[in-house]
């Protein structure tokens, strides 16, 4: 089989050249087409600059947003931990007043007053644990002022 050899000469080249439309043969073009061209080539350079800029920037701050997202999430968190250490607190004092409450009618004190007397509570803290004892059922209300355990 033979092969047959294909030399482009310039002229070919050239041939293929002066296809090309005038308006895109940078050859033919003035000065002023050649400035203008840089010109508009620049400008777009400095638009995709500015708009890769944009975009660095926009993530950035979605970052921000994001890292400021996560620290109040973390606050939040931490405010609701500090809650739960209060509530759990506030039903350990509740459960203490209550027994000291129970303890002092166990031994005799049978009204509000005396039960104060005897436990230095407040006497909203007294009605309250008083209340919550005679629901539960540990102490009985016999009359309307007086308490007593039901078991001696």
């Amino acid at each position: 089989m033979k092969t047959h050899t294909i030399i482009v000469s310039a002229n070919v080249v050239d041939e293929q050249m002066r296809d090309i439309p005038g308006f895109l043969d940078r050859r033919k073009w003035s000065k002023k087409q050649k400035r203008e061209y840089r010109e508009r080539l620049a400008k777009a350079e400095r638009a995709e600059q500015q708009y890769q800029l944009f975009k660095r920037h926009q993530k950035a701050v979605e970052r921000e947003a994001r890292r400021a997202m996560e620290r109040a999430f973390l606050v939040r968190k931490e405010e609701i931990r500090e809650e739960k250490k209060q509530l759990e607190v506030r039903k350990r004092t509740r459960i203490a007043r209550r027994n000291e409450v129970y303890a002092a009618v166990s031994q005799g004190h049978d009204t509000v007053a005396k039960i104060r007397k005897s436990t230095n509570l407040e006497r909203k803290f007294v009605q309250n644990a008083l209340r919550w004892l005679v629901k539960k059922g540990s102490v009985v209300k016999p009359s309307p002022r007086r308490y007593k355990t039901l078991f001696y």
